[in-house]
């Protein structure tokens, strides 16, 4: 019981921590490929399950694991090629925010109390 305390606590850490310096959109998939990727290779360590397998497996393993972690980088990169396009966003200082439909949302409140 103590080796779940042991380690529950130190990740839950680490995740909030990433989940508030990064996008979800990007930490979750990055997260669960980890986590997938450790728990295939310490199964594969500590049970010897990679003494069974023919030159194919491995082949395919190597491969699903390329194409996983190039779809992680593709989520969290910032350029044109990135997965992710942020929304047009407003950069004159103003209050509303096109993201979310602020604007409509602010315009609709200006109606209900015209003057404030």
């Amino acid at each position: 019981m103590n080796e779940i305390a042991c380690f529950s606590l130190p990740a839950m850490y680490f995740v909030n921590l990433a989940l508030f310096m990064f996008e979800t959109r990007s930490t979750i998939p990055v997260l669960m490929a980890t986590i997938i990727f450790f728990a295939v290779l310490g199964g594969g360590l500590v049970f010897n399950e990679f003494d069974y397998e023919s030159g194919h497996m491995t082949f395919v393993g190597i491969v699903g694991t390329v194409i996983t972690v190039a779809g992680c980088v593709m989520l969290v990169r910032d350029d044109e090629y990135s997965l992710i396009k942020e929304p047009p966003h407003r950069t004159d200082g103003g209050a509303a925010d096109l993201r979310f439909g602020a604007d409509e949302e602010l315009q609709d409140l200006q109606d209900l109390a015209p003057g404030v």
